[in-house]
């Protein structure tokens, strides 16, 4: 009976490993820095630095226990209008397909009154429009959910807090077109769950994962770290 039932528990696990479909796993411990980004396990992710933005590091994070990503900004330079160090995670989101982002992040800064913040984004390829999907930080350490379709502006599905030092576990589940769908995870407990359009009209039906420092001109710098950041697809696929 034992054995019977040690094979069944092996079978399920088997099963188990078989549904779960985890497509990228940048976990940071064996990343390496490159001219352009960084490379992990022979996969290479771009980083693109502008205005104040700084090149990556990879350090020891006492509080995460792991290596993790500091993506970060000094002041914005005279001239500039924006800061940007940003993570190209993914490029190949394709339209009315269901897809989840897991990672953890901390940051270290403030965001100014009517700023705009952006910390991850899925940008619509061949637009010079805002994300359709992003989650952005808001002054008083708060972080929202926000969407945008068919008009430059956006729709906030859900606000939180956001305190500085402290790691949070963020898994966004979505479906970009005109049916489009999100959900949203902050520390294992689902805080938004909405159905809308999540395009823009006239651009490819494709949209590219970013993460990272994208923010409006400052005089003060900021700084993100990142670890674990994954893509599968479903939520125990890049949940921690």
């Amino acid at each position: 009976m034992r054995l019977f039932a040690g094979l069944i528990a092996g079978m399920l696990a088997l099963m188990g490993t078989a549904q779960a479909n985890t497509y990228y796993a940048l976990e940071l411990e064996s990343a390496k820095l490159t001219p352009k980004g960084l490379t992990e396990d022979g996969r290479p992710y771009d980083i693109t630095v502008e205005g104040g933005g700084i090149r990556p590091k990879i350090i020891y994070d006492a509080a995460a226990g792991s290596k993790v990503l500091v993506l970060e900004t000094s002041s914005t330079p005279s001239g500039a209008s924006k800061d940007r160090a940003e993570l190209r995670f993914y490029s190949g989101v394709t339209f009315n397909r269901t897809l989840f982002m897991g990672m953890r992040v901390k940051h270290q800064g403030s965001v100014d009154p009517g700023d705009w913040h952006l910390f991850m984004q899925c940008h619509q390829t061949g637009s010079q429009k805002s994300p359709p999907l992003s989650l952005n930080l808001l002054p008083g350490n708060k972080v929202a959910l926000i969407a945008r379709s068919y008009a430059d502006s956006y729709e906030r599905l859900w606000t939180g807090d956001m305190p500085p030092g402290r790691w949070r576990d963020l898994v966004i589940g979505f479906r970009m077109g005109a049916q489009g769908h999100v959900q949203l995870w902050l520390d294992g407990r689902k805080v938004a769950d909405a159905r809308l359009p999540l395009r823009w009209k006239g651009f490819e039906d494709r949209c590219v994962l970013k993460t990272g420092v994208y923010r409006a001109a400052s005089d003060a710098p900021f700084q993100m770290r990142f670890d674990d950041i994954r893509l599968g697809d479903s939520y125990r696929d890049v949940a921690r």
